[in-house]
């Protein structure tokens, strides 16, 4: 979800630089040391840096919702500090709607109101292909890696060592891939329930025009999204399960 609020960005900014757990779900960490394909792990960096932002878009909106939590935790606390405290109580505390309250609060107009939500959706649904595009990029390249030096064991050209250390890298790069996803999926649903309550409470109020069609539209194709994202998630995990069987039977990796 797409909202640009500087306050909302700079609460997220203070609890990150404070220790403090973002809403949005956790990034994973790199678990791949990468020696022989840095040219597949280039995606996967891609595919990290998509997941964080994907995580830090959906705390901002998160704040926006929790603005009344970070008031009365500043009431009480009489600083800035239990103000970031209460904003991520509120945030926590009731979470969904939130961005459904944000944009009708924001804007009264519902023509104005269903187009921003379009848009937003939108976006979102750029992103998530990205993503996607990503993992698969780094799988198609870890796959080709694998089936090398396969070929390259059966010859003869590697050493059951120097093999067991690459298929190694290539098992790490699609298991963190595989994980990334499986964090961006659920991050990716979230938001998206998150819009079905706006674009419910949206078809409800307003009367049906070219902007509620193509928000419905565009609803329909950030759920789509998320269903690609698990189904090539679990795609990934399974050849690299399969992999490391044919790995253990080739150089005992």
């Amino acid at each position: 979800m797409k909202l640009s609020v500087k306050a909302g960005t700079v609460l997220v900014a203070s609890l990150a630089l404070g220790g403090c757990a973002l809403p949005g779900g956790t990034t994973v960490p790199q678990t791949t040391k990468v020696n022989y394909y840095p040219q597949c792990y280039q995606p996967v960096q891609q595919l990290h840096q998509a997941d964080q932002q994907f995580a830090q878009t959906m705390a901002v909106n998160t704040m926006v919702g929790a603005a009344g939590g970070a008031a009365l935790g500043g009431l009480i606390g009489g600083n800035w500090q239990s103000a970031l405290y209460g904003a991520v109580a509120g945030g926590t505390a009731a979470a969904a709607g939130t961005y459904a309250q944000a944009r009708f609060q924001q804007e009264a107009d519902d023509e104005r109101r269903a187009y921003l939500i379009s848009n937003d959706m939108s976006h979102d649904s750029s992103e998530m292909q990205h993503a996607v595009f990503a993992a698969r990029q780094a799988n198609s390249c870890y796959n080709s890696a694998f089936n090398q030096v396969a070929g390259d064991v059966r010859r003869g050209s590697f050493s059951r060592e120097e093999a067991r250390q690459r298929f190694a890298e290539i098992n790490d790069g699609q298991r963190e891939t595989a994980a990334i996803l499986a964090q961006y999926g659920k991050k990716a649903n979230d938001s998206v329930q998150e819009y079905r309550v706006a674009v419910n409470q949206q078809s409800q109020k307003a009367r049906p025009s070219r902007s509620t069609h193509q928000m419905t539209q565009n609803f329909d194709k950030c759920n789509q999204q998320v269903s690609d994202i698990n189904q090539e998630q679990s795609s990934i995990q399974r050849e690299a399960d399969t992999q490391r069987n044919q790995a253990n039977e080739l150089a005992g990796a």
